[in-house]
């Protein structure tokens, strides 16, 4: 166990679990470290994983077979992103501080479709556009007027076509929405591909060491818990699902 891990069980005030509500929420983070690190888990394997720390060996274990090499993993990302993305003629030498919004001759949505079919990333969320906050609201919509519309008596033919009605407003605005970057450098970009593309990076020669496992473990955990939690809240000991403290009790 790393020094830094050592330290985070001495956390007095750390919660008992990381906030996964059921067992679909446990499904989805096993389903996110599966793509991150590029392993599998058959449902034998996946039933003896309770905590953070089960989870952790399990990772680790898995990965004992790639071997890894010597490489630093947001190098890697930043080199092929830089080979792979596609920059105004003009455009000076990239660095890890030059800005996204000022490299690529396409919009963010279509940038990332072509980084993502050039490197093999799984390249992070881009946020959504006026245009596609608007469609998500008709979809919220849609769902939300559908027990009023029950209510008031008109019939399922018009309740349906309502509800036809939001559905096609929201698709074109869907459509128009062309992302907007969370990151806001290629350095930013690279660290967060390298994060997600764990797995890839060390088969392609990447170093695997312990503390970086635990790290990206972690920042998956929290990306997914129901719950406010912080990195240093989080130990060996800290349960996956909340539903897994009484019976732990």
């Amino acid at each position: 166990m790393s020094e830094h891990k050592t330290k985070k069980e001495t956390v007095a005030d750390a919660p008992n679990t990381v906030g996964l509500d059921d067992d679909l929420d446990g499904i989805e983070l096993l389903e996110a470290i599966e793509r991150c690190f590029r392993i599998s888990y058959l449902n034998e394997e996946a039933e003896k994983i309770i905590t953070v720390g089960d989870l952790y060996d399990s990772v680790s274990e898995k990965l004992a077979v790639l071997g890894g090499g010597n490489k630093c993993h947001t190098s890697m990302a930043f080199y092929r992103l830089r080979r792979s993305m596609p920059v105004r003629p003009d455009t000076p030498a990239m660095t890890p501080t030059t800005k996204l919004a000022h490299l690529s001759t396409h919009h963010p949505r279509s940038t990332f479709k072509l980084l993502k079919n050039r490197t093999g990333f799984d390249l992070p969320d881009l946020a959504l556009t006026l245009p596609g906050k608007l469609s998500v609201l008709f979809m919220i919509a849609t769902f939300l007027i559908i027990p009023w519309l029950g209510l008031t008596g008109i019939g399922t033919r018009n309740v349906i076509a309502t509800m036809t009605g939001f559905f096609l407003a929201a698709l074109p605005l869907r459509w128009m929405d062309q992302g907007l970057y969370k990151q806001d450098t290629l350095g930013d970009l690279a660290n967060a591909v390298a994060e997600r593309n764990f797995g890839l990076l060390a088969q392609m020669g990447g170093r695997i060491d312990h503390q970086s496992v635990w790290d990206v473990i972690v920042d998956i955990a929290i990306d997914h818990s129901s719950i406010d939690i912080s990195p240093d809240e989080i130990t060996r000991s800290t349960y996956l699902l909340e539903c897994s403290l009484p019976r732990a009790a």
